[in-house]
């Protein structure tokens, strides 16, 4: 990231010593963002949904202008990125006992989930502005490189296992995808609240609130989401003055974001393992910036 930081303050170096139409530019606004991908099936059709989630953005850069009409920005953003995830339906738990014996869950899944992903992004963008000076279009590429991820949210099972036939638990979901830990790796002491499954004989216990990998994972391969992000932008701005505007930009993510190993399907298992689906999940954001160039 750091070269390509570099190679972009080279090159407006460059257009500046040789046309002397360099000038900067900032923006903050909000941004809107969803994942858009496939969505797993159930007998009463999709079992999840993709909404918006809401973030923001703030950042600047420099814009080498060809003509009074006409130039190019680069930009460096700070920009929050997510969904808000849910799943209504039929699924399946693996639980373990306390020896790490899996035992398996059938019945419903209701889980919902706010994930926030904060991306460094860099912006390449051309423009054009029509004569009157007030409304400009412009389109580019952006690539982005994930700095934080976390989510929030509640997640409830409903259902039975061999020696519990009417078994409800539902726990507090803080997820922190960069620093969270396996269920092994978790220290549970008196201060920790506990979800209690009876199975027969013995007792299974779960924290209330857990980590992004507690449930469902033995085993760690990198982090949830990928690092790298790619994309394409379009947008438009309407000017105030000469300096002030206010714009919206749509993003359209070209690279699956969340890692196949953690894409794991909540329907079906094989051998107490989940099967794994390896859908292509694309960020989709709205930016509204308020914004000055001088």
């Amino acid at each position: 990231m750091k070269r390509i930081v570099l190679q972009l303050f080279f090159v407006c170096l460059t257009l500046s010593v040789f046309g002397q139409e360099l000038s900067y530019g900032f923006r903050v606004g909000l941004n809107f963002g969803t994942l858009r991908g496939p969505s797993e099936q159930g007998a009463q059709g999709d079992l999840e949904n993709f909404n918006f989630n809401s973030g923001f953005h703030v950042g600047g850069g420099l814009i080498y202008k060809f003509t009074d009409q006409f130039g190019i920005k680069g930009e460096i953003l700070f920009s929050q990125r997510g969904v808000e995830y849910g799943y209504d339906g039929e699924g399946v738990q693996i639980f373990r006992e306390a020896d790490g014996d899996p035992v398996l869950g059938v019945g419903n899944r209701l889980s919902f989930i706010d994930v926030t992903n904060s991306y460094i992004e860099l912006p390449f963008t051309a423009y054009f502005r029509f004569a009157n000076q007030k409304l400009e279009i412009s389109a580019g590429a952006n690539i982005n490189f994930l700095v934080g991820s976390s989510g929030f949210g509640e997640y409830t099972f409903t259902g039975a296992i061999p020696n519990n036939p009417e078994v409800e638990a539902t726990f507090e979901l803080d997820h922190s995808y960069f620093r969270d830990k396996l269920a092994q790796d978790v220290t549970i002491d008196s201060n920790t609240e506990l979800v209690e499954i009876a199975n027969g004989l013995n007792t299974i216990q779960i924290p209330r609130t857990i980590g992004a990998y507690y449930l469902d994972y033995d085993e760690k391969d990198g982090k949830y989401y990928n690092i790298m992000d790619l994309g394409l932008h379009a947008g438009a701005a309407f000017y105030l003055n000469g300096g002030l505007y206010v714009g919206v930009t749509f993003n359209f993510g070209l690279l699956d974001v969340t890692n196949d190993f953690y894409d794991i399907s909540r329907t079906e298992v094989e051998d107490f393992e989940y099967v794994s689906r390896e859908d292509k999940d694309t960020n989709f954001t709205i930016q509204t910036s308020v914004g000055f160039s001088f």
